[in-house]
């Protein structure tokens, strides 16, 4: 007799910025909505890294140490072309924001502007499919 064992791949949201209570903020408002599967990365080498077949969200800062938020974006669209993205920036700059869009982000949400809090809240609120199991910190 042959035992099969079955193991579930459980859908990731990172949190790729440096910027610790900001982070700090985004985990605490998906936590209350029943996200748990959070894996929080202060680098971008560290993402990319850990970014796998199972990571479906990604909260993507646009300036995070020596890179910018287009270069992650661009192997994040090599390595798993059908992840949502969603970039977090203090950069109201237009060109960047239309770049970004071109390049598949799913939503540019500025930092600081008076609509950011409700912009994140509708995009947490509108999150499928997760089966919420861990928070993960992973760092330089």
């Amino acid at each position: 007799m042959k035992l099969t064992i079955n193991t579930v791949m459980v859908p990731s949201i990172f949190i790729v910025d440096d910027d610790v209570i900001f982070v700090e903020l985004l985990k605490r408002k998906l936590l209350l909505k029943g996200q748990k599967n959070i894996i929080i990365c202060n680098n971008a080498e560290t993402f990319i890294n850990s970014i796998t077949n199972t990571t479906n969200l990604v909260f993507l800062d646009y300036n995070i140490g020596n890179t910018n938020g287009i270069k992650i974006l661009q192997k994040i669209n090599k390595q798993i072309p059908l992840c949502r993205i969603i970039m977090l920036s203090s950069h109201d700059e237009q060109e960047i924001i239309d770049q970004a869009l071109e390049l598949g982000v799913e939503k540019y949400i500025i930092k600081g502007n008076i609509l950011m809090n409700s912009e994140i809240d509708a995009v947490i609120n509108n999150l499928q499919n997760y089966n919420p199991s861990t928070t993960e910190y992973i760092t330089k």
